[in-house]
């Protein structure tokens, strides 16, 4: 029997496409998220590639439950995260996300790196819009990265164009948009280290409401700028500044990789969530 799928409201729009909440028509009107993107090859291979290998990660990553295509657009249909996106948990004000909970997040969203980066994928776009809470409760932190609709395999990065979201994007991959020669090694096939420098970016966003560079331009050469005092004034501990500092470094080769971070004293302080082994 087909199942078919009724558009319920828009979730959400960017760069690849539009996400919207469905319902379907067979027994319990179950509740799925839509993207629908206009057809492209190298998307529809890295997204749908994406999408399958990581299906057997459910607590990491968004449930993949199929695709079709029709005419000039590709359609894919993934499980439904009804607490919405990190961004929308992210307020503004003087105080943000308490760092004991910035803590779990943080973990969370590592953990699925280091799967993710495993597998040879490199993410491209994580930022606070493509993490994904299943609830509504900001105190039930079951996070998930979504949307992978410009991951690469490591094998087949080549020469793929620019790509990331301002405040997010690391200075190398900037730089290579802009046509800068860099000198770190393996910039001529981006590695994993974009990845982490976003995830960093991420946390800090967590805490503080913004990213360190929340406009591109505003990256300098070294890390002698790096806006230490705006953790210090939302009164993250050494140990979560030193952390931060260690992703948000401009020299690629001396960011923490996924693995590495996940061994990092911040990171080892955190207690699993209720409910988790």
């Amino acid at each position: 029997m087909t199942e078919r799928f009724e558009i319920s409201k828009k979730l959400g729009e960017g760069g690849n496409g539009t996400v919207h909440m469905v319902q379907g028509d067979i027994g319990v009107k179950r509740t799925r998220a839509l993207k629908i993107v206009r057809r492209s090859t190298d998307l529809e291979n890295s997204e749908i590639k994406g999408l399958i290998s990581l299906n057997q990660f459910d607590q990491h990553f968004t449930r993949f439950y199929g695709w079709w295509q029709q005419e000039n657009y590709l359609y894919l249909l993934t499980e439904y995260m009804e607490g919405g996106d990190l961004q929308t948990h992210i307020g503004d004000g003087p105080k943000f996300i308490p760092e004991s909970k910035a803590q779990i997040i943080a973990k969370k969203i590592i953990e699925s790196t280091v799967i993710m980066h495993s597998m040879g994928i490199i993410h491209r776009d994580l930022k606070p819009g493509n993490i994904l809470l299943a609830n509504k409760d900001g105190d039930q932190l079951d996070i998930r990265i979504g949307d992978m609709g410009i991951s690469k395999s490591i094998g087949s990065i080549g020469n793929a164009r620019l790509a990331g979201t301002q405040g997010y994007m690391a200075p190398e991959v900037i730089r290579r948009g802009n046509g800068k020669a860099i000198s770190s090694p393996g910039i001529d096939k981006l590695n994993y280290a974009p990845d982490m420098w976003s995830v960093g970016c991420i946390i800090f966003a967590t805490l503080t409401g913004k990213s360190p560079y929340p406009n591109d331009t505003l990256i300098p050469e070294n890390d002698d700028r790096f806006p230490t005092d705006i953790l210090q004034y939302n009164e993250v501990s050494e140990l979560g500044i030193k952390f931060i500092k260690s992703l948000v470094t401009v020299d690629m080769t001396k960011r923490l990789t996924a693995k590495m971070a996940l061994e990092d004293r911040w990171l080892l302080l955190v207690d699993s969530p209720p409910g988790e082994s």
